[in-house]
């Protein structure tokens, strides 16, 4: 059985570009918390998008969906679901609503990991507990036919590693020598390793990630979605899971290409929430706030869900601002008047291809463009 030792996060060597990644998280935080307490109906705004694009693009990862057209109101209640994806979908928002909620209260436990779990899988009748029978991952070509298996641990040995797993943990976060921004991703990829459950370990080790971030004050996940950076780099995603992972049952596994990633999914929140709060500076008329949503979705919405999304403003007035910034040129319509559902222009290429909801762009080459990675990230 694998052996669950943070340890030696007490000694790691980082590079200088590394660490000042780590320091420029730590200045965006400051300057997080004071936009939010100045902001409240802007801060409330971002934190309602999030849950959306959390909800669908951790549950797409998994190639899990429905039309973006139920979406907003599939999450907020006002749609019934249909079909067991959209089952799915809402799982993981009364999940991830209870982290948003309540994560000051939440003890990481295996109990509260075993409830959680309960929640994501609520309204799709699979089995709660811990898997009763092995399984595996596989990675599949486009024919469906089997490219890799990558072992996971066996059933029998399940509540014994994540008994000592979460031993580990709670050790680590108590030595104050241990950087817990960095025990987070060694946390979710042991996690992944021994893949508890029999469905949805990877929406779990998400969840687990928000909850975590929270409640090591980097609450940006409240207002920027994790799941979507980790979405728009899934094949880094999976790469760095991958290099780390190899020789993980023989505790010869490097954790480092799995933090590396997961530090700079952390770095690309706040620049993303860095951005939007110099947008937002000195700017919080409802025009604005309208104008900012837009920009920040990524695929195209109705006047009903703009106001679900802000339901302080009227559907009288987000239609009067509608038809301003369409005159203007500032978003587009699509589709007829009944349908109608409207996006925003993008001003450039680049920003169209580097925005970081549905981005083209990886994520090492977003890091390099800010000058925050060098050659080597340790």
């Amino acid at each position: 059985m694998h052996t669950f030792d943070y340890s030696f996060l007490r000694s790691l060597s980082l590079s200088p570009s590394f660490a000042t990644r780590l320091a420029r998280i730590e200045g965006f935080k400051a300057d997080t918390r004071r936009f939010i307490e100045d902001n409240p109906e802007i801060s409330e705004d971002m934190t309602r998008l999030s849950m959306v694009m959390s909800a669908k693009e951790s549950n797409s990862i998994e190639g899990i969906s429905t039309e973006d057209e139920r979406l907003i109101g599939l999450l907020s209640g006002r749609v019934s679901p249909r079909g067991h994806d959209e089952y799915e979908i809402i799982g993981y928002r009364d999940a991830l609503r209870r982290i948003h909620l309540g994560h000051g209260s939440m003890e990481i436990d295996e109990d509260l990991i075993l409830d959680l779990y309960a929640t994501l899988v609520s309204y799709t009748g699979a089995e709660t507990g811990y898997k009763n029978r092995n399984n595996e991952i596989v990675d599949k070509g486009p024919d469906g036919s089997i490219l890799r298996r990558y072992k996971t641990v066996p059933a029998k040995q399940v509540v014994e590693c994540m008994y000592q797993m979460m031993g580990a943990f709670i050790e680590a976060r108590n030595d104050i020598s241990i950087p817990n921004i960095m025990l987070i991703p060694c946390f979710i990829m042991d996690f992944l390793k021994i893949h508890p459950f029999m469905d949805g370990n990877g929406r779990m080790s998400r969840l687990l990630t928000v909850l975590l971030m929270y409640q090591e004050g980097l609450d940006v996940c409240s207002y920027v979605s994790i799941e979507a950076i980790i979405n728009s780099s899934k094949a880094d995603y999976y790469e760095a899971l991958s290099e780390s992972g190899e020789g993980w049952f023989d505790d010869a596994s490097d954790y480092m290409p799995f933090i590396d990633y997961m530090i700079g999914v952390i770095f690309l929140a706040y620049r993303e929430m860095d951005r939007r709060m110099a947008a937002a500076s000195g700017k919080g008329n409802k025009e604005e706030r309208i104008e900012r949503m837009l920009l920040s979705v990524s695929y195209p919405v109705s006047k009903e869900e703009l106001r679900i999304l802000m339901p302080d403003i009227s559907e009288a007035y987000i239609s009067l601002i509608l038809q301003r910034m369409q005159a203007d040129g500032r978003i587009e319509r699509i589709g007829g008047k009944k349908f109608a559902r409207y996006i925003a222009r993008r001003r450039t290429a680049r920003t169209l291809r580097c925005a970081l909801h549905g981005t083209l762009c990886p994520w090492r080459i977003l890091l390099r463009n800010h000058g925050e990675l060098g050659n080597s990230s340790f």
